[in-house]
């Protein structure tokens, strides 16, 4: 896995590089999916959370980790101990789909394929982005990814009120 990530980290450098300017195309592109993929998570969650009976809040927690499962986990668990596994494993879930659905989807749709991974695509998903999705796809990745990653915790923790 290291040296997947560290190959990542060089074909994404050597297009910063290469494409110098341009850059800020895929910081656009980046914010966009990681807004489209925090919002479209949390409706996910309402909707899932109203479909199977459990607290609605919990459920837009859940979705609104955006596979960051580390982390909605043990928040979750301090609210109700059971639906903080139910959101480990949710988001767990999410990213093992990501890694390998990704292959397939990055030959049609690359940049919605993206949004499958949330916040798992700046690290453990981005290998696999890298190869199947090529340059400028690990780029809006890496930016989805750090994007999820730095609002999630603001936004799970005015879900939960605290």
């Amino acid at each position: 896995m290291y040296i997947l990530v560290i190959a990542a980290g060089y074909l994404i450098g050597d297009e910063l590089a290469k494409i110098g300017r341009n850059v800020g195309g895929a910081f656009i592109a980046g914010g966009l999916l990681a807004f489209s993929t925090i919002l479209s998570s949390i409706i996910s969650g309402l909707i899932v959370a109203r479909f199977i009976g459990i607290d609605l809040r919990l459920g837009a927690v859940i979705g609104g980790a955006s596979g960051w499962y580390s982390l909605v986990g043990p928040m979750i668990s301090q609210v109700d101990p059971l639906m903080g596994l139910v959101g480990f494993l949710a988001n767990l879930l999410r990213e093992i789909i990501h890694i390998l659905i990704y292959p397939v989807l990055a030959k049609c749709c690359w940049f919605p394929a993206i949004a499958v991974g949330g916040a798992t695509t700046m690290d453990t998903g981005l290998p696999v982005v890298a190869i199947y999705g090529g340059r400028r796809a690990s780029i809006v990745s890496m930016i989805h990814g750090g994007l999820i990653t730095l609002t999630a915790p603001i936004i799970l923790s005015l879900l939960l009120g605290y």
